[in-house]
């Protein structure tokens, strides 16, 4: 007879933010990390590098907030990233200290790179893309 499994899946795999920065010297300050959902659904690389750790020392291990520079599907983020929610998702791997040099210089495709200067720097401070005149 077959097994029936009830109830929802998920898709993630590895280990708990918190699972990997407490094994690590300083929290794994200046560490890479990388979420597996990510790698895997888009074809361009996506890793966190961590700046700041401040665990709350609860029983568990399970809550705190992580401030990383985020580099997403090969785009570096301009603002750092504080991430208390996703921390406890089992989707986190660390990624090895030789490759980390190898991954951190890549170089960004033009495409890439072309829409980021479009979404970041061509945006005025109330949000929307600048004209590039202005009615008198």
């Amino acid at each position: 007879m077959p097994r029936v499994f009830i109830g929802r899946t998920h898709d993630l795999y590895g280990k708990s933010l918190w699972e990997l920065l407490c094994n690590l010297k300083d929290f794994g300050v200046g560490r890479v990390v990388k979420r597996t959902k990510f790698n895997q659904r888009y074809p361009e690389r996506s890793w966190y590098r961590i700046i700041n750790v401040q665990p709350e020392m609860d029983e568990e291990n399970r809550c705190g907030s992580v401030t990383v520079r985020r580099v997403f599907r090969g785009v570096e983020t301009p603002r750092d990233v504080t991430l208390s929610r996703t921390t406890a998702l089992t989707d986190y791997q660390l990624e090895l200290e030789r490759l980390e040099d190898a991954n951190a210089s890549a170089e960004m495709p033009a495409i890439y790179r072309n829409q980021w200067n479009y979404n970041i720097q061509g945006r005025t401070e109330g949000g929307a893309a600048s004209s590039g005149s202005a009615a008198s």
